[in-house]
């Protein structure tokens, strides 16, 4: 059929003819379409219109590629440049088609923006200082603690179980919430459960960063409260201690014994005890004996240094010795008769 020889074993030759054709390289191939005319179909023996149509294809395919004129130097360049940057694996191709850097987002910066920030108006969780500040005219009793106090001592004098029995964890943190936002709670409008408001003294006094008598002072004063035994010598050192402390810290401490002292009025000493002692719990072992001493105690054991907005004679018994001349005013009398001599003494010279 094939017009070919059998060898033996049953295989057939295949034509000359045939062999030849497959075995012709692809450059001579193309000189025969060339001496055609480059268009007219290469032929093929026997070998089917489907193929010669791929030798053609193959054949046209590798004349195209020899009519392509040289590149420039730019863009063989470019070209070079892009397949560097696409070995490197970029995610989007097209991002380096331009040799031109794009200039590098700026990240934003996380974080609350300070101006009209929660964070100016906080009175719970930060220093005592800066919640006085922030809340009270005078600077010294943070505003929580003024409007919980002046609630208690109105309406909770014959409350029992007083600081003992815990309040709603959900209306301290609603009330927190809301003078931390600025706004000025007054508990005498909106509360009627007194261990609400006791819970919110508590409270603060917790969440603040150190205790009342600073962490510095802590081992001095625990030395005083636990191993001084004589009583007078006790009371002489705690005055001295306390008033190493900043003012509103001693304010403050001066606040919360007068209030405990408004309340044992009312109140059997077995119940005041227990109120006390309850302090000791919530705050500490240290602070619990602190209030203890102090409330049992007279009011010279916090020393008392305001001098500004009383009276001549008080200012004067706070700030000097013998009662005479208030410190603010000794200070600058001494410091004007130095300027003077000094002045007197450049003019002489």
């Amino acid at each position: 059929m094939f017009g070919g020889t059998r060898r033996k074993g049953g295989r057939r030759n295949r034509p000359q003819s045939a062999m030849a054709t497959s075995s012709t390289p692809l450059k001579e191939i193309a000189a025969q379409s060339n001496k055609s005319g480059g268009n007219q179909p290469i032929a093929s023996p026997k070998g089917g219109q489907q193929k010669n149509e791929k030798i053609q294809s193959a054949v046209d395919s590798w004349l195209g590629a020899q009519d392509v004129p040289e590149e420039d130097p730019a863009t063989s360049e470019k070209r070079t440049h892009l397949k560097k940057v696409k070995s490197k694996g970029h995610k989007s191709f097209s991002e380096v088609v331009s040799f031109e850097k794009k200039p590098k987002e700026k990240k934003k910066k996380s974080g609350k923006e300070k101006k009209g920030d929660i964070s100016d108006t906080r009175l719970f969780g930060v220093p005592i200082e800066l919640a006085a500040r922030r809340s009270d005219p005078e600077g010294l009793i943070p505003l929580p603690l003024r409007n919980a106090v002046k609630f208690l001592n109105t309406r909770s004098l014959e409350e029992e179980g007083l600081y003992r029995v815990p309040g709603s964890h959900a209306k301290y943190l609603e009330y927190k919430a809301a003078f931390d936002a600025g706004e000025n709670v007054d508990f005498l409008a909106v509360e009627k459960v007194h261990q609400n408001v006791a819970m919110m003294v508590i409270k603060f006094l917790k969440d603040m960063p150190e205790p009342l008598y600073t962490d510095a002072l802590t081992p001095r004063l625990k030395k005083v409260l636990y191993g001084v035994k004589d009583k007078v010598k006790q009371k002489r050192l705690l005055r001295r201690t306390i008033g190493m402390l900043p003012l509103v810290n001693r304010e403050v401490l001066r606040f919360l014994v007068a209030h405990l002292r408004v309340l044992a009025e009312h109140r059997t000493e077995e119940h005041m005890n227990a109120s006390i002692l309850s302090w000791g719990i919530s705050l500490g072992q240290t602070m619990g004996r602190l209030m203890e001493v102090l409330f049992e105690g007279g009011d010279e054991l916090i020393p008392q240094t305001i001098v500004f907005g009383v009276s001549v004679e008080v200012a004067a018994q706070r700030s000097h010795k013998q009662g005479l001349i208030p410190g603010p005013v000794r200070s600058c009398i001494d410091h004007l008769l130095a300027a003077q001599a000094s002045k007197f003494y450049v003019t002489i010279s």
